[in-house]
């Protein structure tokens, strides 16, 4: 399925919903035509998040024109992601900060504008958001995470005589932990094996 259009809907309701909110704030009524400003970041190399941004950019130019759109690509550090994240919550409207990374920031960093999260794992768990069905606050957004006990029980399906796992994850990456961890909570009681590969790898 492209989640593309999706992703952008949810991106494009956020902005059109909250933005005008926030220029009330500020003494302005936002019209129909008002340009929407939005800033979007992510840390990190990430072949998904390149893909991400080419069909989201496509999609709002098509569907959103009025949405001003900063990209901020590839930050070398939780500290170059969090000079961004505090730059665009003083000149945007509204702001996505993509992968897991992103996620954890907004966790330990309530935003003061509304917030988009994309291409992560649990967000509850990185502490982004409260409950997966009902986000609360400014934060927002998708999650390409899928409970573990419904994965095992579908490898489980195709593959009836299973009985053990490989989980192969990176050393560094937030999502890994939380792999690793749901793992063993899935299944208690099977056998287990995990590889940690580096971050260079």
């Amino acid at each position: 399925m492209n989640r593309i259009p999706a992703i952008a809907a949810a991106v494009l309701a956020v902005c059109l919903a909250l933005a005008p909110a926030t220029a009330r704030a500020q003494d302005h009524v936002a019209e129909p035509d008002t340009v929407l400003r939005l800033g979007i970041a992510w840390q990190g190399e990430s072949h998904m998040q390149d893909r991400l941004a080419t069909g989201l950019a496509e999609v709002l130019e098509q569907v959103a024109p009025q949405i001003e759109v900063e990209w901020r690509r590839e930050l070398a550090s939780q500290m170059a992601l969090d000079q961004t994240a505090r730059e665009f919550q003083s000149t945007k409207d509204a702001m996505v900060l993509m992968r897991s990374t992103g996620a954890m920031y907004l966790g330990n960093n309530p935003p003061t504008i509304p917030a988009f999260i994309g291409g992560c794992n649990n967000p509850v768990i990185l502490g982004a958001v409260p409950d997966l069905e009902k986000p609360g606050g400014l934060v927002t957004g998708v999650t390409y995470y899928l409970s573990h006990h419904d994965v095992i029980k579908a490898f489980k399906a195709i593959l009836p005589g299973l009985e053990s796992i490989l989980l192969i994850y990176q050393i560094d990456h937030p999502g890994g932990a939380i792999d690793l961890s749901l793992i063993h909570i899935s299944e208690p009681t099977r056998r287990r094996d995990s590889s940690r590969m580096p971050s260079s790898a």
